[in-house]
């Protein structure tokens, strides 16, 4: 799944850095997302329900960060 879009985020890039750490913004973030768990500060597992020309599915998945570079 590709999800691709820009927003202006009127903070600074601390602020914003946190916020995208943080598992319930990061919720907000992606369509769709049901439920979103940090299991380590570089691991996060998700669900996500998605609506696609009318069929329905349920995906469940993980994110693992790489080569972070916070400001």
């Amino acid at each position: 799944m590709r999800i691709a879009d820009a927003q202006w985020i009127p903070s600074t890039q601390h602020q914003t850095w946190d916020a995208l750490m943080d598992p319930a913004v990061l919720q907000k973030c992606l369509p769709g997302c049901v439920k979103i768990e940090q299991r380590s500060p570089t691991e996060y597992a998700l669900s996500l329900h998605a609506n696609v020309g009318g069929v329905e599915a349920s995906y469940e998945g993980e994110v693992l960060l790489s080569e972070l570079n916070p400001p």
